[in-house]
């Protein structure tokens, strides 16, 4: 996609927003930061900038996805990382929730169907193949690799 679709599809995105609020549809909420710490945080001031003009930055620039990102993994990797660590660590989450006897029965549905795949990460020997066949992605790739299973990840 490139950037002139990219805008379109913001500006729709925009629009929808909008049309929601006027028609009392949604509700804009602040949850946890006030007001003035949260535009400070995105380069804006109270003063000569408006809460659509934050909601606009907000959704550009990832914020409230970069500030879970941070909390939930300890500032360990950057939101943008592709290296090998974090790889590493995708495999060990993978391991992991391999090896968890208590989950839920989702969970537990989802490992059943898949349960060759997770197979694959109970196995310590593979993580160095997982590892070198990441590696000779390109950066694209590896960036939607990464997305991928911190999906999956997040849902069991």
């Amino acid at each position: 996609m490139n950037s002139t679709e990219q805008q379109i599809i913001y500006k729709s995105f925009l629009e929808r927003l909008s049309y929601f609020k006027n028609e009392k549809l949604i509700k804009i909420l602040r949850r946890g930061v006030t007001k003035k710490f949260a535009f400070k945080r995105v380069g804006l001031d109270l003063k000569y900038n408006s809460l659509n003009q934050f909601a606009e930055k907000l959704f550009f620039y990832g914020e409230k996805s970069k500030y879970f990102w941070e909390q939930k993994h300890g500032r360990k990797f950057s939101v943008n990382d592709i290296g090998e660590d974090i790889f590493k660590y995708i495999f060990e989450k993978f391991k992991e929730i391999s090896e968890k006897e208590d989950c839920n029965q989702g969970t537990r549905n989802y490992l059943k169907r898949n349960l060759e795949v997770f197979n694959y990460f109970k196995e310590a020997q593979n993580k160095k193949s997982f590892i070198d066949a990441i590696e000779k992605q390109n950066k694209e790739t590896k960036k939607q690799l990464k997305s991928y299973y911190f999906r999956i990840i997040h849902q069991l």
